[in-house]
């Protein structure tokens, strides 16, 4: 699905943060199906290999990681004329990922990823027109309430998900690339410097 994620790591170090955005927006009016998704979610990653490399030379923050994260949705999902859902939900959860770079100066990379953990949500169905007066047509969307109209509730459906959230394949792009170097400090030629 369309995303847009940032990463931030430190200059040193074997942690990073970043955060995504999901935001798929498909529809088929004729067809009434939707896939309509705003998921936002903010990660913490662990890197196995420290971000200096075992030479100093290599890209910072790449190898095998360990992650955690928290998200919060809102999505409109519909298959047909009588099955559709609208809702809002959260949850966290734990992943692993990959990250090999592609190119010899390290901008571009390659992820793989995994994520599970718990998602919870509140939601309505709904139907393409009147679930009661099914004779009056007026090309609109109603949620399937039949009871007496003064005691619908929005948000009164309950779904709960503990197991994969998330797999992923991703080619991204280091902005503000930094290849971690040792550097070593000269008494030497300083002292050179400044008394020659």
């Amino acid at each position: 699905m369309p995303n847009v994620a940032l990463e931030y790591y430190p200059k040193k170090g074997h942690i990073t943060a970043g955060a995504s955005f999901d935001m798929p927006w498909y529809q088929d009016y004729d067809a009434h199906k939707y896939f309509q998704f705003r998921n936002y979610q903010l990660e913490g990653r662990y890197y196995f290999k420290s971000s200096t490399g075992a030479n100093g030379d290599r890209p910072a923050f790449s190898g095998l990681y360990l992650s955690a994260y928290a998200n919060a949705a809102i999505f409109g999902i519909c298959f047909d004329a009588k099955r559709g859902w609208v809702g809002e939900g959260g949850g966290g959860g734990l992943g692993a990922g990959y990250v090999m770079p592609l190119s010899r100066n390290g901008h571009w990379r390659l992820e793989f990823s995994l994520q599970a953990g718990y998602f919870y949500c509140k939601y309505d169905p709904y139907q393409y027109e009147n679930p009661i007066n099914t004779s009056y047509h007026d090309n609109l969307y109603y949620y399937k309430w039949t009871n007496k109209p003064e005691l619908f509730k929005k948000r009164q459906y309950r779904w709960s998900w503990f197991g994969p959230t998330r797999v992923g394949i991703t080619l991204s792009y280091d902005l503000l690339y930094r290849r971690v170097q040792k550097r070593g400090v000269s008494f030497i030629s300083k002292e050179r410097r400044y008394h020659p």
